[in-house]
């Protein structure tokens, strides 16, 4: 993670923090505000921007509540929450309960707090945690899964039993794609792409960030990704109509703020590989990425990664290249990982203190199960 410290404010002025909940839309001053803090920051990722908190009604069936911290009147940090019931069918403790939740979904699940990084970590989740308390009432545990820090929280604000990766390339004064990717895999993409030009064909990349061009590139991506397994099983975006809108809504609003990119690979006209991204200052986070199965023997989405970093490297705006989770796949490029946490706290009520004593004794059996494996 890449972050000018110089900017980070003291624990202190966390404690300043005054917290408003707002379960209404927000008023087109609050708006403005979110949406300059974006601007001024050197880090946020898409869950992390207004348009992902306005759009999640998509992607959820509960109401939003916007949590908003001031310092002397001004915006400091915001992010979207919601208070999710979990049944006793849902969670093997058999207690059903309210969950405090921040807003996420796997389709964008690598949070970042649209301000966070203006406060020390343990600081800020304690002025969070403390305002739910007070002014939030009806919920039994707060629970934020996939949530990146600078720096690891404090034992009591997180599960200790709960860590995801997210891998991703600096890329910051690298001068080509063989100085952090393989040799040996990109010799092989080359020739997999030498393959697919055999009969004179060009592959290209096309990169896409005009409003115009997203909502129709994105559309080329859809039908891309549907005409492969995703599109049978019916886990294709596509098949899903509020996750459709979600995406063509946000990509359309970021390009207008000129952090939407969709990339689309090309074999002369025929698209063969897409990526939909999301640009941040210095950060790209690839976000979906799709390719067309019937030439998955030349490998075409790892070709496309290839183009991509190439052009990252090229323009010198980039220092970070994020792929959001960690899949199987991305072993075979040696990628650095960032580390996602879930942060979990309870309320102070009867079913807060249960559920506490319930999960945090939980935790530590599966601790205590992955290290008696780790020695078997």
């Amino acid at each position: 993670m890449i972050i000018d410290n110089s900017k980070t404010k003291s624990i202190s002025q966390a404690s300043e923090l005054q917290w408003q909940f707002v379960r209404d839309k927000l008023t087109v001053q609050q708006v403005e505000q979110w949406q300059s803090l974006e601007k001024k920051l050197a880090f946020t990722s898409a869950s992390g921007s207004y348009l992902f908190a306005s759009n999640a009604d998509k992607l959820v069936n509960t109401p939003i509540i916007y949590a908003l911290g001031y310092i002397k009147g001004e915006l400091t940090i915001g992010l979207p929450l919601t208070i999710k019931p979990i049944s006793s069918s849902q969670q093997s403790n058999c207690i059903s309960f309210q969950c405090l939740q921040i807003i996420s979904h796997d389709h964008l699940d690598f949070f970042v707090a649209n301000g966070q990084q203006n406060f020390e970590v343990n600081g800020l989740l304690s002025s969070l945690v403390s305002a739910c308390r007070k002014q939030l009432k009806g919920w039994h545990m707060l629970l934020a899964r996939r949530w990146f820090f600078q720096q690891l929280p404090e034992q009591r604000y997180r599960s200790l039993s709960y860590v995801r990766k997210a891998a991703f390339y600096d890329i910051k004064d690298k001068a080509e794609i063989k100085q952090f990717v393989p040799k040996k895999l990109v010799k092989n993409l080359l020739r997999f792409e030498r393959k697919l030009a055999v009969n004179g064909e060009v592959i290209e990349l096309s990169t896409f960030t005009a409003k115009a061009e997203i909502e129709s590139s994105i559309e080329d991506f859809l039908k891309l990704e549907s005409s492969g397994w995703k599109g049978k099983a019916g886990s294709a975006i596509s098949k899903n109509k509020p996750l459709r809108e979600f995406y063509q809504n946000c990509w359309s609003g970021f390009s207008e703020t000129g952090n939407a990119v969709v990339y689309l690979l090309k074999r002369n006209e025929r698209t063969i590989a897409a990526a939909i991204a999301y640009k941040n200052s210095d950060t790209l986070f690839l976000h979906k990425i799709t390719y067309d199965e019937s030439l998955s023997e030349f490998s075409p989405g790892s070709i496309m990664i290839k183009h991509i970093l190439d052009k990252q490297l090229g323009d010198k705006q980039i220092v970070k290249v994020s792929f959001n989770t960690n899949p199987p796949w991305i072993n075979r490029w040696h990628p650095q990982i960032d580390e996602l946490h879930a942060i979990q706290c309870f309320n102070y009520n009867i079913k807060g203190w249960l559920l506490k004593l319930i999960f945090r004794t939980t935790d530590k059996l599966k601790l205590i199960k992955r290290a008696r494996k780790a020695k078997s």
